[in-house]
């Protein structure tokens, strides 16, 4: 019905509705990045960083924020090229999946601080997971680092410091000795 409406005020020309109509189907549509698109073409430029916050606000206040909802923001702030507020909002959910999704946008504005948060999330990582699987997702997001620049001396502190604290895992330390440094 919604999109009947947004037809039906796009044939009209009424930028209202077809900013009221995208929004919300954008909102209600698991985030359809058509509508977000559709939306900012209708908004001038000048109000258009107003809304993304007016916007990123709603999501945030979704149920769906935790598992969906984040990854829309990463997305819009993507779309808007807005890297300090990505590395923010990675830093404040530094986890490895969601970093490895989003670091390539931001590895070569912010090497040193990307470095700093996927130390944060490797840390977290290996406290909460175990078994071959989480393992190599460690090592592989120990590679990846090395190729961001000037890592080498990071990822090499960080691979000591996860082969002493957990020395117990030997599978673990053996998928760390596989990292070369």
């Amino acid at each position: 019905w919604d999109e009947m409406l947004l037809t039906i005020a796009q044939k009209e020309g009424d930028t209202k509705a077809i900013r009221n109509l995208a929004m919300q189907l954008f909102l209600s549509s698991d985030y359809d990045f058509s509508y977000y698109r559709l939306m900012r073409d209708h908004y001038d430029p000048s109000r258009w960083s107003m809304q993304v916050d007016r916007l990123v606000n709603a999501i945030r206040k979704e149920k769906s924020y935790a598992t969906k909802g984040i990854h829309s923001v990463a997305k819009i702030l993507i779309e808007e090229q807005e890297w300090e507020k990505l590395l923010s909002l990675l830093d404040k959910n530094a986890n490895l999946d969601f970093m490895n999704e989003y670091a390539d946008h931001l590895k070569e504005k912010f090497p040193e601080l990307m470095l700093e948060i996927y130390r944060k999330a490797i840390r977290r990582f290996a406290e909460k997971y175990m078994g071959p699987e989480a393992y190599r997702q460690v090592a592989a997001t120990l590679k990846k680092m090395l190729t961001f620049p000037k890592s080498k001396e990071l990822v090499q502190s960080l691979t000591i410091e996860l082969k002493v604290n957990f020395r117990s895992r030997r599978a673990f330390v053996e998928e760390l000795n596989k990292v070369v440094i």
